[in-house]
């Protein structure tokens, strides 16, 4: 199992009265929530665990975003 470090994941704290910058964040987890976790036939923690990476790359690589005039995150940036 990979860790947040080796994601690149970097753990930071938003000021809490600033509601707003915890939007970002939310989406993101609806999104994946929504278009992977319940989607897919889970059994278990560790078998959510083992499909992130691939539902990461999906959601870069091939996913088109509204945000990004229907690009992926890979084509826009």
């Amino acid at each position: 199992m990979k860790s947040l470090i080796e994601w690149g994941v970097q753990n930071c704290n938003m000021p809490t009265y600033l509601t707003q910058s915890n939007v970002l964040c939310v989406s993101l987890i609806e999104t994946f929530k929504r278009e992977y976790v319940f989607e897919s036939c889970l059994e278990n923690p560790e078998s959510v665990i083992d499909h992130i990476q691939e539902w990461v790359d999906e959601y870069n690589g091939y996913a088109p975003h509204s945000a990004l005039m229907m690009m992926n995150p890979n084509e826009y940036y």
